[in-house]
């Protein structure tokens, strides 16, 4: 019976997120973020990236929600797993991304670094 709960619930959690989007996931994320619940956040930005990649939205929005996740892992002292996340955001804008953009997530990946200890 625990099992088959579980399962309904895996399966629930799933139909709201795609009910609610990716953009549904970002607000979730920006509002944990803002009260300090890192962990949550990070998780929220996992699904809105995920939502993006399968709406096939703009590599800009898929950059911001991996970026965003980067820094939740920063301030949770999981740094290592954070530079990646900023080395793929930084692939992500590529060439269309504006120059402001492109050194901010330059900065923060050598945030990132600095905090590994490497």
């Amino acid at each position: 019976m625990h099992w088959t709960w579980n399962r309904l619930v895996v399966h629930l959690e799933h139909w709201l997120l795609n009910i609610a989007g990716p953009g549904g996931a970002l607000t979730a994320g920006y509002q944990n973020l803002k009260k300090g619940r890192y962990e949550t956040a990070a998780e929220a930005f996992a699904d809105a990236e995920l939502l993006l990649r399968k709406r096939n939205e703009p590599d800009s929005k898929i950059a911001e929600a991996v970026a965003l996740r980067a820094w939740c892992y920063v301030k949770l002292g999981r740094a290592s797993e954070a530079v990646p996340l900023y080395e793929q955001a930084i692939a992500l804008e590529g060439a269309v991304a504006a120059p402001e953009r492109i050194d901010q997530l330059r900065e923060q990946l050598a945030w990132a670094r600095s905090e590994t200890g490497s």
